[in-house]
């Protein structure tokens, strides 16, 4: 039988539509540090979620109805910040995973 299915979901602002402080959720949910490298520490902690009037926040940009995301889903969510692209990526939305391409690289898709 196979195991569950696993979902990995990518959001990315172009040219800094949205502010740092209202995408990523409180610096205080960071309780945990590792050095990577010699000067370069990552923090991390887990999530924080806040819930009131049907829906769950984990930062002003991040939140949706309570009955779709769940204690159960938010322990499973890891967000990531701080992953660094190597150049100026102007209109190539897929650099931050590794497209390199110009232009639209992503399309919708009829599922």
């Amino acid at each position: 039988m196979p195991g569950p299915r696993r979902y990995f979901c990518s959001y990315v602002t172009m040219h800094g539509g949205v502010w740092d402080a209202n995408w990523y959720p409180a610096q205080t949910t960071l309780t945990k540090t590792k050095t990577i490298v010699p000067g370069h520490d990552l923090h991390y902690g887990p999530l924080a979620p806040t819930t009131a009037g049907g829906v769950t926040t984990l930062s002003n940009v991040l939140q949706a109805p309570s009955t779709l995301l769940t204690s159960r889903l938010v322990s499973k969510i890891n967000i990531l910040r701080g992953l660094d692209y190597g150049w100026q990526a102007g209109h190539t939305p897929g650099g931050h995973l590794g497209t390199t391409r110009p232009g639209r690289t992503f399309t919708r898709r009829a599922w």
